[in-house]
């Protein structure tokens, strides 16, 4: 019960019917409870899972500064994505900082706890919407920093010539 009432409070479930939720938490073997400190995802590891934070809290960390908290994910948060879909590598780690409840899948799971291809194409259409709205995010971010970048550049520029119609006019004295 705890379960259906975290996921009606997640936005990734929000277009799931209620039938759907239930197919979901009938496979106990999704939903994972991690304790402080444990590790969700680990830099470099090869396995596919996705994970969607119920409740708690995940620490992003760069194995090159493991005391560096990169960012905190809130419940909601969808992580693991690429690896899912792609099967590469992971390329952070994620920690949990007290206690995390996550649903977590796989394509295997999703085979072997036998959900119906229309529930399993939902859930990749789901990623697939998160990620375009984080290309999204990431273009308008781009072209905010171009517009501050070309600022900048413009701003420099005219100092340096400033400064150089400056010494131009003190050597001529």
């Amino acid at each position: 019960m705890l379960i259906q009432t975290l996921l009606k409070e997640i936005p990734f479930f929000w277009d799931f019917s209620e039938g759907e939720c239930t197919a979901l938490t009938t496979a106990e073997s999704f939903f994972i409870t991690y304790q402080d400190g444990e590790y969700l995802i680990t830099e470099g590891d090869a396995d596919e899972n996705l994970f969607v934070i119920l409740k708690g809290e995940a620490n992003v960390v760069g194995s090159s500064e493991p005391d560096q908290v990169i960012a905190t994910l809130q419940p909601g948060a969808v992580v693991g994505e690429v690896s899912f879909l792609t099967k590469r590598k992971r390329t952070t780690n994620i920690i949990a900082s007290g206690e995390v409840i996550v649903f977590r899948i796989d394509s295997y799971s999703m085979n072997r706890e036998r959900l119906d291809l229309a529930l399993q194409t939902k859930i990749k259409n789901q990623l697939i919407e998160i990620l375009v709205q984080r290309l999204e995010a990431t273009n308008k971010a781009l072209g905010i920093q171009k517009k501050s970048n070309f600022a900048l550049s413009k701003a420099l520029r005219e100092q340096v010539l400033a400064a150089r119609s400056n010494v131009s006019k003190d050597s001529v004295y």
